[in-house]
Formats: structure tokens, sequence, C-alpha cells
């Protein structure tokens, strides 16, 4: 029998690391551009969906609800990157009070991100499914310039569709 030992030697072992850690060096940046892509495309589709269930509940409810950025104080004249509200708005002012019912909300997005600024203050949509406000919601992951941003684009029917190419937030 033979009593030779078997595995690597320190050498071997040394060697293996060094190219795990180069592969990951070089791999790490194309890893961070992937995960920027997927936020912005999971913030723009969140955005969609909750544009398309705002409409659909003003249509079948006959009546206005509201999509709005949340401030402080549960009012509409907060930012986009800090969250927003769907309620049902009673007397269609736009803002969220008393006499209106919440029916969904979302939280603040990452915090390295940022919606484009001149953004829509909010999206109404009248019991016709019709939007009073257009625009267009642009999701910019890690810095402005960033290729991976998307958007949501309302239509005055109302009719939301995300954008993918050529956006930016400068």
């Amino acid at each position: 029998m033979s009593n030779l030992a078997r595995g690597l030697s320190l050498i071997e072992l040394l060697i293996a690391l060094v190219i795990a850690a180069i592969l990951i060096t070089i791999g790490a940046p194309s890893l961070n551009s992937l995960l920027d892509r997927f936020r912005a495309e999971n913030a723009a589709s969140q955005w969609q969906t909750d544009l398309v269930y705002a409409r659909q509940v003003a249509v079948a409810y006959q009546t206005n609800v509201t999509l709005c950025p949340r401030s402080s104080d549960a009012g509409c004249d907060g930012d986009w990157a800090a969250g927003y509200t769907v309620f049902i708005d009673v007397n269609s002012n736009g803002n969220l009070e008393a006499g209106d019912e919440a029916l969904h909300q979302r939280g603040a997005i990452d915090p390295r991100d940022h919606v484009k600024p001149g953004a829509p203050p909010q999206f109404h949509f009248n019991e016709d499914g019709f939007s009073t406000d257009t625009g267009i919601l642009v999701y910019c992951p890690s810095s402005p310039g960033n290729l991976a941003s998307r958007g949501v684009s309302v239509s005055s029917t109302g009719q939301a569709r995300q954008i993918r190419n050529g956006l930016n937030c400068e």
C-alpha cells in the first residue's frame, strides 16, 4: 500500500484563489449593472401594475381614484422616491383625506436610486378610466446617466405603458 497523501498543495490552493479573485474583480462591475437593471425593471413594473390597478378600480366602482407620491403628513405633495399611495378620492381634490379610502401603498425606492425631477405630481383617474394627468415617471438606478433607466408613460386615456429606451435623469 502506498502512503501518498492526496489533496492540494499550498501553492496549488493559492493559485486557485488568485484566479478566483481575478474573475470576481472582472465580473463585479457587470453584476452591479445587472442589479441596476433589475431594480429599474422591477420599479417600472410596480408603477405600471399600480397605475392599471387604480384605473381598474375607478372604472369598476365608477369613482375617482388618485395615485400620488406620499409626503410625511399623508398628503400628496411628496417625492415619488419616498413611496406613493393609491386611494379613492371621494371629492376629487387629489389629497388623501378623512373621507377617502386608501387602497394600496408602496414604500420608498432604493436609497441609491432616484426618480427624474419633473414627474407629474399625481395621476388621477375618473369613473371612465381616463386620466386628467399625463406624463412619464422615470426610475434612475445609481446615477442620472445610467442606461438602465426605465419609465412608465400615462396617456390621457389612462393607458400606462413601460418605456425602456432613451431615458435618463439628467
